[in-house]
């Protein structure tokens, strides 16, 4: 099988296992916001902050340098599961101590134990380092993606039953925590390793120095992430953080599904290409079109949609989640530029240039830092969702500069591919005109939806020739005679 087909069967896969997690996790945002406090939502934010930070310590990008490794033998292995090991225990000390002070910070005692129980993980997903990776470089992308459905199926359902049997935040802590431990189990079973107990001190400096640049990158993107969680909690309290935090979720939610579904498939083929001496501009080119055609889909839609759904849909016809609806429109813009930035990261990764990543980062991070403050201060969350927006944008202007001069990649050539999506965008606004869109409640919002999604996707076949169909069916197998 080709590596392209073996490829796009890997999208298909994460593609229908991202369907199927993208439903659960709408479910289950809609009940836990139907069920849950604005300040529930703040305080296991704000105990995320915190979290995320340490878990990219704890991985310091092995799984990656795993993956990238043209060879991974016993020595190899076993070194990266120790280092993996005590990175995660240091991590989950360090989350323990800074635990008291961020309970002092966020002047909320419960943000302590959130911590605290949130920093286990750190140990537990050391056991699926080896597993995860293996499938990673077998391109085993069908037990990958039962593996990563796990993880949302249990966290989901626990997440439901805690907070309908009114635990509050501590649902949504007892969902991660049990869907960590399960996943690592079933992640194990689908691909059986050993747990390899061996170090070597010139192969753990190759991987650190190789992980080291995107652990680098990844606390420039904690940083991105997190500091404005951290700015409108500290200054805002718990209330308005839960809304910015409804807000952003649903506004990037685009691009954690465009992850799973494409992003993780990229790393292991970009490299395989990159080992064998082969070009990635067109396939890079491929995907960035079909990201955008998804990403604008997606998030337009939810920008025409999202007063009744935050009335409706999130607050039961409770106006509690309106004051994140500012906030959400502009998370939407966000969204697209966001989804179709991140494959270039791909390439860089591919191409061992981790480092670049980190400068990039870095750039948006220094501005979202610098901004944020007086941005909430004169606008509240409106102002922080502009400078998060802002912020991302000028990444483009450093990765275009970058890979026009390591790969014959140019802007005007991924602007061609990105055109159609944005021109087809105009003709979803028919959803907010349409008949019955006036209709309040549930039916006016579902007709809103489809026919946004209808319009939308009529233009963009008339814009390409339908293209995406034709690509489609040149993958699918023909019968056998």
């Amino acid at each position: 099988m080709s590596l392209r087909r073996t490829t796009a069967l890997g999208i298909g896969y994460n593609a229908l296992i991202r369907v199927m997690m993208f439903g659960c996790q709408g479910v289950t945002s809609i009940i836990l916001a139907r069920s849950l406090k604005p300040s529930d939502y703040g305080i296991v934010g704000f105990s995320l902050i915190f979290v995320n930070f340490f878990r990219s310590f704890s991985d310091m990008g092995l799984n990656n340098a795993l993956v990238k490794n043209k060879t991974l033998d016993d020595l190899e292995a076993g070194t990266a599961f120790v280092l993996r090991i005590i990175l995660g225990m240091t991590a989950c000390l360090v989350a323990y101590l800074v635990s008291i002070p961020a309970g002092w910070l966020f002047s909320s005692p419960q943000v302590v134990p959130a911590i605290r129980a949130l920093s286990v993980n750190f140990l537990i997903s050391a056991f699926a380092l080896l597993p995860v990776a293996f499938l990673k470089r077998e391109l085993n992308y069908r037990r990958l993606s039962i593996y990563e459905l796990s993880i949302t199926v249990v966290s989901s359902v626990a997440s439901i039953v805690a907070a309908l049997l009114g635990y509050g935040f501590w649902s949504i802590v007892a969902g991660n925590l049990l869907a960590t431990a399960l996943s690592t189990v079933l992640v194990n079973l689908l691909r059986p390793t050993r747990i390899l107990l061996a170090f070597d001190r010139k192969i753990a400096r190759i991987f650190l120095s190789y992980g080291s640049h995107i652990f680098v990158s990844g606390l420039v993107v904690y940083l991105m992430l997190n500091t404005d969680n951290f700015i409108v909690g500290a200054a805002s309290g718990t209330a308005l953080l839960g809304c910015y935090t409804i807000a952003f979720n649903w506004g990037s939610m685009v691009c954690t599904i465009l992850q799973g579904v494409v992003l993780n498939v990229l790393f292991p083929t970009f490299s395989r290409l990159v080992r064998e001496g082969k070009k990635i501009e067109k396939q890079y080119l491929d995907v960035v079109e079909y990201v955008a055609f998804l990403a604008v889909a997606t998030n337009l839609t939810l920008f025409i949609a999202s007063h009744d759904f935050l009335l409706y849909f999130l607050g039961k016809g409770d106006p509690k989640w309106l004051p994140a609806l500012p906030a959400l429109r502009i998370l939407c813009l966000y969204g697209i530029i966001r989804a179709i930035l991140e494959p270039m990261g791909q390439v860089m990764l591919a191409l061992g240039k981790s480092e670049l990543i980190s400068r990039a980062t870095l750039i948006a991070a220094v501005v979202e830092i610098v901004a944020i403050y007086p941005a909430l201060k004169i606008g509240g969350l409106v102002g922080a969702a502009v400078v998060v927006t802002v912020a991302y944008v000028l990444q483009y202007f450093y990765y275009l500069r970058v890979l026009a001069g390591i790969v014959d990649l140019k802007a005007s050539a991924i602007g061609r591919r990105v055109l159609p999506a944005l021109l087809a965008a105009p003709a979803a606004c028919v959803g907010l005109f349409g008949p019955g869109t006036a209709s309040p409640g549930l039916v006016g919002l579902f007709v809103k939806v489809i026919l946004a999604v209808l319009c939308y996707l009529v233009a963009y076949g008339l814009l390409t020739r339908w293209k995406f169909y034709r690509e489609m069916r040149t993958l699918i197998p023909a019968p056998a005679r």
